[in-house]
């Protein structure tokens, strides 16, 4: 099961309020690591996120993004 696909499954849409795609995550992740080179802070956040996840996982990618979509409801609610 895909990442859009669990968010999906959790309640989560677009700022259309329709379904989010793989193609949008994959958008949004692109976007995020090209701006990494820069000072933008959700970048770094990101950034550090996925470092943050793959101590607590390591070797268990899944895993770590099922703790996230678990968590988001916490950083950005419905």
């Amino acid at each position: 099961i895909s990442v859009a696909q669990k968010m999906n499954h959790r309640g989560y849409r677009d700022e259309r309020r329709k379904k989010i795609s793989a193609t949008q995550v994959e958008n949004w992740r692109d976007t995020m690591k090209a701006a990494q080179a820069t000072n933008d802070l959700p970048a770094r956040q990101y950034a550090a996120t996925l470092s943050m996840l793959a101590k607590m996982f390591p070797g268990k990618p899944e895993r770590a993004a099922t703790f996230l979509l678990e968590m988001l409801p916490l950083i950005e609610p419905r």
